[in-house]
Order: structure tokens, then C-alpha cells, then sequence
């Protein structure tokens, strides 16, 4: 098993392979960013590793849609479980959209 640094991390989340198996999601928090996490894809060698705009508070992957070409995540702003929102992003990060709280989302078949 080959093995590459992520150069930044200090925690990092259980990464999520994408359906085509072509990338990698992970939250990841920085020293200095005081334990915000942040959406990071990353290439299975370690290669185009990059943080995902949009996603500048508390963030975690939940998962891929099946075509892999969107992204559901959770925000937590708060201390509180009432202060996580359901988000959706294009796989680069591009058109993040936050649902009402109390509104859910789920992959269909």
C-alpha cells in the first residue's frame, strides 16, 4: 500500500470515494483555522488535492449522487444539532445551495 501526505491536515474525516472512483472527499481542519472543517477532493495518489469552495464553517461529506456530478453535505454553524443545515454542491464545489433547516435530501435509485 502506497501512502501520500495530505500537507495540511491536522484532523481528517473518513474519506468518501466518488462512484467513478476517481476522487476522494474528506473534511479536514487546519491548526489555525481553530477546528473549522472544511470539503476537500482529493485524486486517490495524493494529486489535485484542493479545498472545495463554498464551504468555509463546520463541513462534512455525507455522500455522492450516483452520476458523481453533486455533492450533499452538512454545515454546522452552532454548538447545537439545530444549527446544521443539509447542503448540495456541484463535485468542484461550484453552486452550493444550503436547504431550509428542517429539510432533508436523499439520492433517488
Amino acid at each position: 500500500m502506497e501512502t501520500h501526505s495530505l500537507g495540511h491536515s491536522i484532523h481528517v474525516s473518513v474519506p468518501l470515494w466518488s462512484p467513478d472512483g476517481n476522487f476522494l472527499l474528506y473534511s479536514s481542519t487546519l491548526e489555525e483555522d481553530r477546528g473549522k472543517y472544511r470539503v476537500w477532493r482529493v485524486r486517490p495518489d495524493g494529486s489535485d488535492n484542493r479545498e472545495l469552495p463554498g464551504t468555509a464553517e463546520h463541513n462534512y461529506p455525507l455522500e455522492w449522487s450516483k452520476d458523481g456530478r453533486l455533492i450533499l453535505f452538512v454545515q454546522s454553524v452552532g454548538s447545537g444539532s439545530s444549527d446544521s443545515r443539509i447542503g448540495i454542491m456541484e463535485s468542484d464545489g461550484r453552486n452550493v445551495r444550503l436547504l431550509d433547516p428542517g429539510e432533508t435530501a436523499f439520492w433517488l435509485p
